[in-house]
């Protein structure tokens, strides 16, 4: 339940801040190319720091820079800070959108290590579902950003630092083995607390 939550707040925020660019004060046209071209270091990025970093902690630090970067995007709506914040809110949305583009990556990764083999199909296709309901609420949400710019910004960054959040409570996965079956995973936990408790 915990990862679904995860995948659909992940998917929400993703699909958001991409279509969210109507509500800066800037081109359009420019927003989307910029955001375009910034998922590609981003899928690199994410990939150099899944061989270094806790799978948990990376999840979690991407949702809650791209929350944290929306909820700083509001401080430059409806034109505060002229030309220049023009550009700083578009600066600051481009960090946002690849630390959104970061998290969606490695959603999938660590969905596939958090479940044993005989349910990681099920599982797996759970999140993606989940994935796919952001997706699908997020062009709602966005559309309220043309009746309040603020209330879009505010949404879409609370419901990724509240995904980032979430994803703290799910087990590490690095360097752990795929199990077969839940009963050996929930073996390997037990034993693994055993461990952890003894002195």
């Amino acid at each position: 339940m915990k990862a679904m939550i995860v995948g659909f707040g992940v998917g929400y925020v993703y699909y958001a801040v991409q279509l969210n660019v109507e509500n800066l004060n800037f081109s359009k046209y420019l927003s989307v190319a910029i955001n375009a071209l910034l998922e590609i270091p981003a899928v690199f990025i994410g990939s150099f720091l899944l061989v270094f970093m806790n799978r948990r902690l990376l999840l979690s630090l991407s949702c809650i820079l791209a929350g944290s970067s929306c909820l700083l995007c509001i401080i430059f709506t409806n034109g505060n800070g002229g030309t220049i914040g023009n550009w700083i809110q578009l600066g600051i949305e481009g960090f946002g959108f690849m630390a959104a583009s970061v998290a969606f990556d490695i959603t999938f990764v660590y969905c596939i290590e958090l479940f044993p083999t005989n349910v990681r199909n099920f599982a797996v296709s759970l999140m993606r579902q989940a994935l796919v309901l952001g997706d699908a609420v997020a062009p709602l949400l966005v559309v309220l950003g043309r009746l309040s710019t603020t209330f879009s910004f505010m949404v879409i960054g609370g419901l990724s630092i509240l995904s980032g959040l979430v994803s703290l409570w799910l087990p590490e996965t690095k360097n752990t083995p795929l199990f077969d079956t839940l009963e050996q995973q929930e073996k390997e936990e037990k034993l693994g607390s055993h461990e952890i408790s003894s002195p």
